[in-house]
Order: structure tokens, then sequence, then C-alpha cells
């Protein structure tokens, strides 16, 4: 995997270089500024599959770096992770809105770091094995501008709503914040009912709209919570607030219904389009190994709000997030959860002793 680092530190950049050199990560490129990254890809003689971008840097910083990245198609899926000194909330919203994966706050752990690259060598090639398995049908219908039908229980990527983050980044932001310890952050989560039935009988089209319908009307409900949202796949959204707000869960599902009908978007050539919506889960204190908790128990929260009589419930369970196999919500006790998410991480770690040196 060829990775490319920006910062301006250049003690920093030779640090990386050495380390991802012992991580197995030999096309390791580097760049002093966001200027000259950009010169580094200039005309596509470069191409790179992962990149390491520090948010502090003078004229164009990361998170501007990190748009400009997300705005070339040949980047608009490349994992892109942040390595900075900045753990404010704000920042890590601003990167992940910005289109980051990963985020990951100096001094770091090296033996993370190659966890996480770990994790961004396995989107990488997911990402290709996909492409690969398009065919030629695909490839027709995206040249008509016709696009290829979603599965019910892939994790699609929301395009054009503000706050709306791919699945994978969604998950990492949850884990930054739980590291934050960001109390009174919250997560909560949102259904669209009878998607089985939608997804059976609509056209690609026609169900890409729909997502991207319930997507921007829960976008502009949580307007003044500076919410990020994630479509997991199966109909559910999972949505992070920052602010404690006194809107309950019938008081967002009123608002997202009421956007749906004003933009006349609650009829789909014939598909009334509902929702529900589950209680708020809070961070809390939890540990490292639990930080995906609050995604469980807003999902919980969501089959307590109704969710075990909509078939999106049952589907929504079994959707898997890139890099770990999230618990069902048929699974409350949260030991089994961080036994899980811990023997991931186990064997990840395992892996990666395997393919590299210790640090010194």
């Amino acid at each position: 995997m060829k990775v490319l680092a920006v910062d301006d530190d250049t003690m920093v950049l030779d640090l990386l270089e050495q380390s991802l050199t012992l991580f197995g990560h030999s096309q390791t490129l580097t760049a002093p500024s966001a200027e000259k990254a950009l010169e580094t890809l200039q005309g596509g003689r470069t191409r790179v599959d992962c990149f390491l971008l520090d948010i502090q840097m003078p004229d164009m910083d990361g998170i501007e770096l990190c748009s400009k990245l997300r705005e070339m198609r040949a980047y608009a899926r490349t994992p892109i992770i942040m390595l900075t000194a900045m753990s404010q909330t704000e920042y890590v919203e601003r990167a992940f809105a910005a289109g980051a994966t990963d985020y990951l706050t100096k001094p770091f752990d090296f033996l993370e770091l190659a966890f996480r690259l770990r994790m961004a060598e396995l989107l990488v090639s997911e990402t290709h094995r996909v492409a690969e398995r398009q065919g030629e049908l695909a490839k027709m219908r995206l040249i008509m501008g016709t696009p290829a039908m979603p599965r019910l229980d892939h994790p699609t990527e929301i395009e054009g709503v503000h706050g709306a983050i791919s699945y994978t980044a969604f998950e990492n932001y949850i884990m930054q914040l739980s590291r934050s310890s960001q109390f009174s952050s919250s997560v909560f989560a949102v259904s669209i009912g009878d998607i089985e039935k939608i997804h059976a009988t609509a056209s690609a089209s026609e169900y890409i709209y729909v997502l991207h319908s319930v997507a921007k009307a829960i976008a502009n409900t949580l307007n003044e919570e500076g919410s990020l949202l994630s479509y997991r796949g199966n109909g559910l959204f999972v949505c992070v607030s920052h602010q404690r707000s006194n809107s309950t869960a019938d008081d967002i599902r009123s608002g997202i219904d009421q956007l749906l009908r004003i933009r006349q978007d609650r009829e789909c050539r014939g598909r009334t389009i509902t929702v529900a919506v589950g209680d708020r889960a809070s961070f809390g204190a939890i540990s490292r190994f639990g930080a995906l908790q609050p995604i469980h128990r807003a999902i919980v929260n969501l089959g307590k709000a109704g969710g075990k009589n909509n078939p999106t419930f049952g589907g929504a369970a079994r959707a898997k997030s890139a890099g770990y196999a999230l618990v069902a919500p048929a699974m409350p006790d949260p030991d089994i959860f961080e036994d899980m998410l811990r023997e991931t991480l186990t064997s990840e770690v395992a892996l990666i002793d395997r393919n590299a040196s210790p640090i010194e």
C-alpha cells in the first residue's frame, strides 16, 4: 500500500517514514505542506492508496486538504487518516465532515497507528474487490448514468447531504469522541419503515432517492445540534449530537416526517416513507474497548421504541461494519460486546506483530 504523509514538521515525517517501513509499507511518500502534496498528485502520475494528514499546517491546513482530496475523483474513497495534536471536538467533527476516514491524536502510539493502517489496507482491498466485481454491466450503467442497485445490508455512503459520512468513518468518529470523554454527546438511530419492500420493488435510482431524502430530512431536523450521521444499511441511520438537547425521539421523528411532507418526498411513486426514531444513548463512562457501545445502545433503544415490530430492526442488526463485527441488538450485554471488540483488536494486532518488527 502506497502512503502519502503530509506534515510541516520534518522530524515527524522522518519518523513516520521509518515506522511505516517497519510496518511493511515501503512505498511511503512525504510532503512538508498541503501544496506540495497536491503537486505530488498533479497529473495522476503518482497513485496513492492512503493519506496521513496533519491538521495544523501553514497556508492550507489538513482539513482543507482533506476536502480537496475528496473533490478529486481518484481519491473520493481513499482512506484519509488525520494525525494531529488537535483533540477538541470542533476539529474532530470538522475533519470527519470534510471526509476523513480516521483520526489519531499526537503523541500517537505506533502500534495503534499500525492497526489503523491495517484497517485502511483492508478497506483498500475491499474497495478494489468490489470494483472488480462490478463487471461490464455496472460499467455501462455508470456510463449511462443509471446507478447499480446497492445491497440492502450495505452501508451506502450518502452524497450531497451536509454532515453525512461513510459508516467506516462514523465508527472511527465515535471511537475518537469516546477517547475524548465527550459525555455531553449522544447517539440515536433512525429506521425507514418497509425498507425491504422498497428495496425489492424500487429501481436503483428510486431506492437511492429514498435514502437521500431521509438523510436530508434528518440533517435538517438536527441542523442546530451540529450532528453527523451515517447510513448503516437495512434502512438504519445512526446519528451523533454534541449538545444536550431537550428534543425527544418523538420530536425528532415529527421533524423528519414534516420535512419529508413539505418537500413532497413522502410519496416516492406510491411508496410512503415512514421513519422510527430511538431514544438517545449517551457516551457515559466507557472503556476504550467498549468505544462503540453507544451505537449498540442506540439500536437497542430503537427496538424499544417499536423497531422490533419493524422488519428494518432485525435486518439492521445483521449489518457489518468495515473492520468490526458489530453485536446484534438481541445481545444487550455490554460485556459480551466488549469481549468481541477486544478479540477483534487482539487478532489484528497479532497479525501486525507477525509482519512488523518492534519499534525501538
